[in-house]
């Protein structure tokens, strides 16, 4: 493996996989599980970002497209979590 694969490599193990499972585990902490889960949603958009910039992939429209549409998601459920808290009522998937 060229040493570019191999730093590569060793990213996806730290910065994927340790960092990123700290992270969540104190969203979890911090704000919940059911909030902390719709921020998963954003890891394509950072991937593909990355592959943007570091490595030069093009944008396309259809990847334009699908960044809309998942920071629409995530806007969108934040909304609803944040007008169901401040009613009084539990997000529906707190609802048993």
């Amino acid at each position: 493996m060229s040493e570019q694969s191999w730093f590569e490599m060793g990213y996806m193990v730290v910065g994927g996989t340790l960092i990123g499972y700290v992270i969540f585990n104190l969203g979890v902490q911090r704000i919940g599980a059911s909030q902390t889960s719709i921020y998963l949603n954003l890891t394509p958009i950072v991937t593909s970002l990355l592959s943007v910039i570091l490595y030069g992939a093009d944008m396309t429209w259809s990847l334009l497209l699908g960044l809309v549409l998942v920071l629409t998601g995530v806007c969108l459920a934040n909304i609803s979590t944040q007008k169901n808290t401040r009613v009084g009522k539990a997000p529906a998937s707190a609802k048993s």
